[in-house]
């Protein structure tokens, strides 16, 4: 892609609107546009990075055995009063009447359209455990959007339910989903804490946060050397329940949230199977969680400096930039040119800065929006020579055909 035809509108001022750091960089690198309150645009380095964090969590969800689908938007009234979720919600959703009077909600979840799956389609034993997931928007009326995206009205969700035959099942599969979690957000390059939590509104039996530590992080968790952690609203005290030390305390944001639901909603909704006695059991159910714009946002919190967005190189929107000092240098030019196809090539994902600009913005764009690695092609383009700096690193010189070696 061509800086000068691509759209990554950076502003020199850090905005003050803001006290998050992760939404202070968002806004000044060109990631998002906020339009109202709780309210985005995603600009096109946001989208990528959404990609590629979209593209772990798919990866994942195949190797535990969830199959994509995709639920609507709307739900009646009348199904989520079924499951008591209508009022448990009360004013965080968005409801409205559609032309018949008929009143809906913005789904917060699907677990109600989840059932109406596997009640069509699921009949015997011999067909569990099932497990389905989605990537979709959401929407809540929040009261104060805060955070940027990490707390907004409109939001992308991975919203994965499981069905099983029994407790036994529902926690065998409740450990293979915390393994996917853990997958996730280690490739997504994050530092985060799974602790016990309270189930709130989505009920059942027990549940897990995942959490990205964050200096300014909306919660409090507790961690011990014991391997205890939980949140600490679930605590009358900061003392240990297993070995009786004193906890440490940390701040932290939620990225992703598990939760064992037992039969929470198969009963509500009669959900049942005819087992290998051919007896009629209701189905046990387990849902698990995971905010888009929640991890993008703890991935920045963790990896930036004062320089700007500093992402792992697996997440970052370009792997590699490549700097054209003097653009009416035809010998830079054309050295450009050839690394840049040598890499799209290759299928690394690369931006090929040919603005009109001076070389210290350039290079001042390139880590602001975090590129991992910077090819400067400058002064001795004609004997094949470029710089190549690592976003954290020296310059080194290098020729441009040991360039691809150096990147992968």
């Amino acid at each position: 892609m061509r800086f000068s035809k691509y759209f990554i509108p950076t502003i020199k001022e850090m905005p003050t609107q803001t006290d998050f750091i992760s939404q202070k960089l968002m806004l000044k690198s060109g990631m998002i546009k906020q339009v109202s309150s709780g309210l985005f645009v995603y600009l096109p380095t946001f989208m990528r990075v959404a990609e590629k964090v979209c593209g772990i969590i798919k990866r994942e969800m195949e190797k535990a055995d969830s199959v994509p689908a995709k639920f609507p938007l709307l739900i009646a009234r009348e199904d989520l009063e079924a499951t008591n979720r209508w009022q448990s919600f009360g004013k965080e959703m968005f409801t409205l009447f559609d032309r018949n009077k008929r009143e809906y909600a913005i789904s917060p979840t699907n677990e109600e359209y989840a059932c109406f799956v596997a009640q069509n389609y699921i009949r015997s034993y011999k067909d569990l455990p099932f497990s389905i997931y989605q990537i979709q928007q959401k929407h809540r009326d929040e009261i104060r959007p805060r955070g940027g995206v990490m707390r907004a009205r409109e939001f992308l969700m991975k919203d994965a339910y499981s069905f099983h035959a029994d407790e036994d099942s529902l926690d065998e599969y409740y450990k293979k989903m915390e393994k996917a979690y853990r997958n996730i957000f280690t490739k997504c390059g994050l530092d985060f804490v799974v602790v016990n939590a309270d189930s709130g509104a989505m009920g059942g039996s027990g549940s897990q946060e995942f959490m990205a530590l964050a200096k300014d992080g909306e919660a409090e968790i507790g961690v011990c050397g014991c391997g205890f952690a939980t949140n600490t609203e679930l605590l009358s005290e900061h003392i240990c329940p297993h070995c009786g030390k004193e906890l440490e305390i940390l701040r932290a944001n939620e990225v992703g949230h598990i939760f064992k639901l037992g039969t929470r909603y198969t009963d509500a909704l009669n959900l049942k199977y005819v087992d290998e006695n051919n007896q009629e059991k209701l189905m046990i159910m387990g849902c698990y969680g995971i905010g888009i714009e929640r991890v993008i946002s703890s991935i920045i919190e963790q990896h930036n400096d004062e320089r700007g967005i500093a992402f792992p190189s697996n997440m970052a929107p370009f792997k590699a930039n490549i700097i054209v000092i003097n653009t009416k240098d035809e010998a830079q030019v054309k050295l450009a040119e050839e690394i840049y196809e040598t890499l799209q090539d290759a299928g690394v994902e690369t931006l090929l800065d040919d603005r009109n600009e001076r070389f210290g913005v350039k290079l001042a764009d390139s880590e602001l929006i975090g590129i991992p690695y910077n090819i400067i092609v400058g002064k001795r383009a004609s004997e094949g020579v470029v710089e190549f700096q690592k976003r954290r690193g020296d310059k080194l010189e290098a020729l441009a055909g040991e360039i691809l070696q150096k990147i992968q």
